[in-house]
């Protein structure tokens, strides 16, 4: 079963599933739920060898942060073209053994979310030069 691919729930922005076992949820905005997660998984004790999360939207910033976090499969509601490039990309360069490939579904595929994260990453490929623009964004 893939519990990632089916609909999120009412007031909820973002499940992450360790397998099908749902591990965490949020419903909060913007990359805030992301961040969330990067907390949680700070005290987590499971396994994180098949992390798959289902988000109700995915642009460069969140795909970014997802794979910073270890998720290998990524199901969004609505998937920016942005970040569809930028997984592929990624999944083009990886080095065995260094970088796993990331596996990425979506119900509609826009070309860019209408944000200004989206904009100021556009020309920024490196994932902990965008960590760093996005924390500082969210909490600096």
């Amino acid at each position: 079963m893939n519990n990632y691919l089916n609909p999120l729930p009412e007031n909820v922005s973002l499940q992450i599933f360790n397998g099908d076992e749902l591990i965490f949820q949020s419903g909060g905005k913007w990359l805030y739920p992301l961040f969330e997660f990067e907390e949680f998984l700070k005290t987590y004790s499971g396994s994180r060898d098949d992390l798959r999360s289902h988000d109700s939207a995915i642009g460069k910033a969140a795909a970014v942060l997802s794979i910073r976090l270890g998720i290998c499969k990524i199901n969004a509601d609505l998937l920016s073209g942005c970040a569809k490039d930028f997984i592929e990309q990624r999944n083009g360069s990886f080095v065995k053994d260094t970088l796993s490939s990331v596996t990425v579904s979506y119900k509609t595929l826009i070309p860019s979310l209408m944000c200004k994260t989206e904009q100021l990453l556009a020309d920024v490929s490196d994932i902990e030069e965008i960590y760093k623009i996005l924390w500082l964004r969210a909490f600096g």
